[in-house]
This record gives C-alpha cells, structure tokens and sequence, in this order.
C-alpha cells in the first residue's frame, strides 16, 4: 500500500494523475469537521484498510491515509493528543505501509470544497510532526514539468511503477 500524503493544495492529486488512484472522501459524508463523528468515520475507514492490506494488490495507491486523518483529527479537535497518539502507534512497523510525503507551494489557487481556507502552514507543521515516526520519502512539488517527471521516476525506482 503506498499512501501519497501531505497538505492540501501541495498537487498530490495532480502528481498522480497518469496512475490508477483510491481515494476516500468523506467530505460528503460530514459536516461538521469538529465532531466525534467525523473522527470515527475516518478511523474506521483506515483501522479497515489496516486489516485489509494482505489482501490488496502490492502497489495499491491510496490519495492521502492514516496520517491526514490524524492531522485533521488535530486540526479540527476531533481527538486528544493521547487518542491520536495511540492511533498513529498502530501503524507502526507495517511493512506493506510505503509513504511518499509531498510538500510545495502552489502558485494557482483554486476553489475545491468547503476546507479551502484550511491554512497550510498550520497543516504542515502537524504532518512534520506525525510523519518523523514512520519511515517516508519526502518530495517537493515545484509545479512543473520537471517535478511532474521526477515524481514519476521515484514511483518507478522505488516502488515499480
């Protein structure tokens, strides 16, 4: 399972535009962002993808993970530190886990949904803090051709796609 993660507006969704992609959204589901539910569902959605994981395919690409539901899960108050915490240290030590973490600053804003005015200093700093537990690779979205290609070559060299 490879988890592309990283803030909004960083070009996850762009650098993976030529792969086939998973992608769970439950922006439809919650409206309020701050409440239990929220929390609960996106837990269960990755506590179930945990479970699952022998039985997907090696290269499965997964559009954000465990992480963004943690960082959100801070951001928006849905869990305590402890809660979140003990959430993120089950994830440790799965090996079938690959993470590609993806930072940069997009020059094109744009209108995608209702979280548009989430701040991305204020996401970044919660995913640098939670991504030093599990090994990743970093990559930088410069918006270009380039980082368009460079991305697919580390796709292609460490992980074989």
């Amino acid at each position: 399972m490879l988890l592309i993660e990283g803030p909004r507006n960083v070009g996850k969704t762009f650098l993976l535009k030529d792969y086939k992609v998973e992608k769970f959204s439950s922006l439809e589901y919650i409206e309020n962002k701050s409440n239990d539910f929220s929390w609960g569902f996106t837990l269960g959605k990755d506590l179930m993808l945990k479970y699952l994981i022998k039985f997907l395919p090696k290269n499965t690409i997964f559009d954000r993970g465990f992480l963004s539901t943690a960082v959100y899960a801070k951001l928006f108050n849905r869990a305590s530190n402890n809660e979140i915490d003990k959430y993120l240290e089950s994830f440790i030590g799965i090996d079938e886990i690959k993470i590609v973490y993806i930072k940069g600053y997009n020059p094109n804003q744009r209108i995608k949904d209702s979280m548009d005015y989430l701040n991305y200093k204020d996401q970044e700093k919660i995913y640098d803090t939670y991504i030093r537990r599990f090994p990743h690779i970093n990559f930088i979205n410069n918006f270009n051709e380039k980082s368009v290609e460079e991305f697919k070559e580390l796709l292609s060299e460490h992980f074989g796609l």
